[in-house]
């Protein structure tokens, strides 16, 4: 890989998920320092707002005395936060939606999510945050990523704080790279069998060509090279092909060069 990218050794390569690469820009350019809260700690703070609110709750209010109320909105906070969802946009959504029934669960959702995010303010950093933030610090340190060649490997799909991420590293890195397992790049019907990895490198070459990133042609790996190195695994494979009369299907990899990372998963 680094003769392949032009590192100057092993060395300077490095395999990082987004939690990962989080935690190196924090440590290298520090944060705000607020303390961080997990799931437990999350779950203890909506538990008080739950009980404090649960009066002005207009469809919440019986299912928040259940035990595991807490828990059940933790784990859908930590859902919006993933997918970029404020307090405010379930204000709008809850203002613009015909479904009374939803309408209310949004109003209550949006006194909790909004309750939460004011108790957090300038104390506490949740965990499910981290992505967000990780934008912005790579937005405030470009220099870090000059001049470097990103691979992304093993995804099928970004959410949309980690979209964010990808569209400050376009803009930043020398070179970004994408392989997704498909027959090809085209737009395709929900019934695909790759509809998902279709659909996701669709989104990341709309964000290169807003960014004014240039895009090469798909590059299709049509031959198996995983056994290379490993002469064992490939007769084994051949020999279960003659025995079966079935080939063994093998992933195939699109790479999109000027769309650059190692490892984010």
């Amino acid at each position: 890989v680094a003769e392949k990218f032009g590192a100057s050794s092993s060395a300077s390569v490095s395999v990082l998920s987004f939690k990962r690469l989080y935690t190196e820009l924090v440590n290298m350019y520090g944060a705000a320092g607020y303390t961080k809260l997990g799931k437990s700690g999350r779950a203890m703070i909506l538990s008080s707002i739950c009980q404090n609110l649960k009066s002005e709750f207009k469809i919440l209010e019986k299912p928040a005395r259940h035990k595991g109320f807490a828990g059940l909105v933790s784990d859908t906070i930590g859902e919006f936060k993933v997918h970029g969802v404020s307090p405010d946009m379930l204000k709008k959504l809850s203002a613009s939606t015909g479904d009374d029934a939803l309408c209310l669960k949004l109003h209550d959702l949006f006194l909790i999510y909004s309750e939460y995010e004011r108790v957090l303010e300038n104390r506490f950093e949740d965990a499910d945050d981290e992505t967000g933030i990780l934008a912005g610090l790579i937005a405030e340190n470009p220099d870090y990523f000059a001049d470097s060649c990103i691979i992304f490997d093993g995804f099928s799909f970004f959410s949309p704080n980690q979209m964010d991420v990808i569209n400050e590293l376009l803009s930043q890195a020398r070179d970004v790279y994408f392989t997704f397992t498909c027959n090809n790049t085209e737009p395709a019907d929900e019934d695909d069998l790759f509809f998902m990895q279709k659909k996701t490198a669709g989104k990341i070459k709309s964000l290169a060509k807003r960014a004014g990133v240039r895009i090469n042609e798909d590059i299709i790996l049509t031959q198996c090279r995983k056994f290379d190195n490993f002469p064992e695994m490939k007769h084994f494979t051949e020999c279960c092909e003659k025995e079966t009369d079935t080939p063994i299907r093998l992933s195939v990899i699109l790479i999109f060069p000027y769309l650059t990372i190692l490892k984010m998963n």
